[in-house]
């Protein structure tokens, strides 16, 4: 009995108590480590959702700056200077007709844009088409322009409307009103608009409404870490009735597209967060009975408005410290029975038990400190398997993490491409149908041109093949755009690049740019002729918008070991850092408006992709940027 007193004497402070401490140290290291990690992982999260809705709105803005410039809208601007003169425009069924049918057809293509509205300069509305619904059409004996919504009419909506400035999208709280006037919802978020001008004055306005539904989708498709809430608030300090007012609940179970009623403020719901919190780190507050943890993140997604959204992730500290709550209870109890049994197990303690447990320990803490290595574990049978199943467990997270990581990077590729896609099919059905008209006035003109007129004919003939050129070029945007089998041939490189070189001349030489070509006689490729010089076309198309006047670009070919590599190098500037994270994405260009549509980059990659090989654009020492196609030979 003394002996197993004596034994269990040194083997309990030396090991078991030590053995606790160290596993309660592990576990309150682990604790603030897994904290910071929520916390950082929870900021990320809203950062990623305050980035999506950023996009969404850019997107908005965008494509309400291109829907003015379309011709059924911009022939409707007289309808409604005339309006402005109280008269009514000779066409003006013709021409509603044409708007109603136009911004019908975009609906049923652009299914998440909102209601589409056009005002006159009293602010009531003369177009509006929802849902793919226009509003009721008038008769032919109308003889002044009808409205087809009560006008707002109050002043201070007046004045917002004359200060928006000329071919600029601004924003505005557009409110919605029944038949009787009386405002019947209060929209929570501002609706797109830009005035629609005729010599110089504002004869009307274009408004789009928010895109709520996708808003919605971005926010109720967003992770909730460790079972969090999200809610979105809306800061102006301008307006007292706005000012905190709640736009987002998951609490409430409000959204955005939905009956908008008063939920409440954020100055109620949160007496926490303060004017001044926001501009704090670290982005995260405790309630005042510290039972639930506030993190925020605050946006402007209004250019040039004071007004911002504050979106909002609550998490339960109970929840989050709950699995460590439990392992100090664990460690408590497990060190409760060790004093039970330790008189026992002391004589086997020691070499049995001590050693095997310390090497765990040791490994758990090396993992919790970032350290994975593998663990040989002695000791009984039961240690062993421990030992085994934490190598798996390390072997286990860590391939998941790697799986992760290539799916995230394969679904952000899929979505940019898809969009692409979408985008590519739109554009090559409106092109197909002039294409046709193009070649067929072309047989036309041939047929009725005399038999002399030799250079008159050669002229109709490169239009033809011109068209037919593009006609191909159409093909291949709407064979990437249905994901078509590639029609893959033989290709003999250095003709067919001269051939590309060659369709971009006219381009370089106006503005000045020389193109070198070195390519070795012989060099073979296997692919889909006309998709991939679409893709060179691309390529050199950038290069010569990029390089300044009087410089040169290279176009090289180069074998290597079963790979091919196509290489254009401009000397422009080069690509920003900020922007080359961005160059892929579908609709990004650095080019004015009206002369990149920001598709030419995400349609090469998607080809290049799908002959299984590589585009990589870096920038070159010497300046410019070099744009690289690595192809199977």
């Amino acid at each position: 009995m003394r002996l197993k007193t004596s034994i269990f004497l040194w083997i309990f402070p030396a090991v078991v108590v030590p053995l606790v401490a160290l596993v309660l140290i592990v576990t309150t290291y682990s604790e603030s480590q897994y904290t910071a990690n929520v916390n950082r992982e929870v900021h990320n999260s809203l950062d990623s959702i305050i980035g999506n809705i950023d996009r969404r709105l850019l997107i908005e803005r965008n494509l309400v700056k291109g829907l003015v410039l379309a011709p059924a809208i911009q022939r409707y601007i007289p309808v409604l200077d005339k309006h402005r003169q109280d008269q009514l425009h000779p066409q003006y069924v013709l021409r509603t007709e044409w708007i109603n049918s136009f911004l019908e057809t975009f609906q049923s293509i652009m299914r998440d844009l909102g209601a589409v509205r056009i005002l006159d300069t009293d602010g009531g509305a003369v177009i509006k088409v929802a849902s793919r619904q226009r509003s009721k059409s008038p008769s032919a004996e109308i003889t002044e322009l009808p409205y087809v919504e009560v006008k707002p009419a109050p002043e201070p909506f007046l004045q917002s409307l004359k200060s928006l400035t000329a071919k600029q999208v601004g924003n505005i709280l557009h409110l919605i009103q029944d038949k009787s006037g009386i405002k019947s919802s209060v929209p929570p978020v501002m609706s797109a608009i830009v005035p629609l001008e005729r010599r110089k004055e504002h004869v009307g306005y274009f408004v789009v409404a928010p895109p709520l539904s996708a808003l919605d989708r971005i926010l109720n498709r967003s992770p909730r870490l460790n079972n969090a809430s999200l809610l979105l608030a809306e800061r102006n300090p301008g307006d007292d009735a706005r000012d905190g007012l709640v736009l987002y609940d998951d609490t409430e179970g409000l959204r955005l597209n939905g009956e908008h009623g008063f939920t409440g403020y954020l100055r109620e719901l949160f007496p926490q967060l303060q004017a001044g919190t926001f501009d704090q780190e670290p982005g995260f507050v405790d309630d005042a009975e510290g039972q639930t943890r506030i993190y925020f993140r605050e946006y402007h997604p209004y250019p040039g408005k004071l007004i911002s959204w504050v979106l909002v992730s609550r998490i339960d500290l109970n929840e989050l410290y709950a699995p460590f709550e439990r392992i100090r209870l664990g460690v408590i109890v497990s060190m409760i029975i060790a004093l039970m049994i330790s008189l026992t197990l002391a004589k086997f303690g020691a070499g049995q038990i001590a050693t095997p447990v310390s090497k765990l320990a040791m490994g758990l803490t090396a993992y919790a400190n970032g350290t994975t290595r593998k663990l040989n574990v002695g000791g009984t049978k039961e240690l062993r398997k421990a030992g085994e199943a934490f190598n798996y467990m390390t072997r286990k997270l860590h391939r998941i993490e790697q799986e992760r990581d290539q799916a995230q990077k394969a679904m952000v590729q899929s979505a940019k491409l898809v969009s692409v896609g979408q985008m590519a099919a739109g554009i090559g059905h409106e092109i197909n149908n002039p294409l046709g008209n193009i070649l067929s006035l072309t047989k036309l003109m041939e047929r009725e041109l005399p038999e002399d007129e030799m250079h008159l004919r050669e002229d109709v003939q490169k239009v033809r093949e011109e068209a037919d050129r593009v006609s191909r070029i159409v093909r291949g945007i709407l064979n990437f755009a249905r994901q078509v089998p590639l029609d893959k041939t033989r290709i003999e490189v250095k003709p067919w690049l001269e051939e590309a070189v060659a369709l971009v001349q006219v381009e370089a030489t106006k503005r000045n740019v020389a193109i070198r070509l070195v390519a070795n006689d012989g060099l073979m490729l296997d692919g889909d002729r006309d998709m991939l010089q679409q893709t060179m076309i691309n390529l050199l198309n950038n290069a010569i918008h990029a390089s300044p006047s009087g410089s040169e670009i290279r176009v090289l070919a180069m074998a290597g070991d079963s790979v091919l590599h196509l290489v254009v190098e401009d000397s422009g500037s080069g690509i920003s850092p900020k922007q080359m994270g961005s160059i892929y994405d579908p609709f990004f260009t650095t080019k004015p408006v009206g002369q990149g549509s920001g598709l030419g980059l995400s349609i090469c990659l998607g080809i290049v992709e799908r002959h299984n090989g590589t585009l990589e654009l870096i920038n070159r020492k010497n300046g410019g940027v070099r744009a690289t196609i690595s192809l199977l030979s």
